[in-house]
């Protein structure tokens, strides 16, 4: 997709999500896509402290499962202690909301 088409395929606004959210989730996926975990982690927790505080749809718990989906598939990690810790989060991480 060029010039226009593209523009508009990344304004498409999902319902309930804030343009905090949004943004927030953006620069999160630019350090995933830079395979920089620990900061795309860091801004997710963040976002997660925002829309607990501010009853808001879980966009960020959705991205940080995922990315942790995403490192399991595609053999993203250092050793087999990291992999066994990834798999964990993925079972704990909806308890701890």
């Amino acid at each position: 997709m060029h010039g226009a088409a593209a523009n508009r395929s990344c304004s498409i606004s999902l319902s309930g999500i804030t343009a905090e959210q949004d943004s927030l989730a953006i620069a999160a996926m630019s350090y995933v896509t830079a395979l920089q975990w620990d900061k795309a982690e860091d801004i997710l927790k963040d976002q997660m402290s925002l829309e607990l505080d501010n009853n808001l749809p879980p966009l960020s718990f959705l991205l940080r499962i995922s990315i942790r989906v995403f490192r399991i598939q595609n053999d993203e990690y250092d050793n087999d202690a990291e992999k066994k810790q990834l798999l964990h989060e993925i079972i704990v991480l909806p308890t701890t909301v």
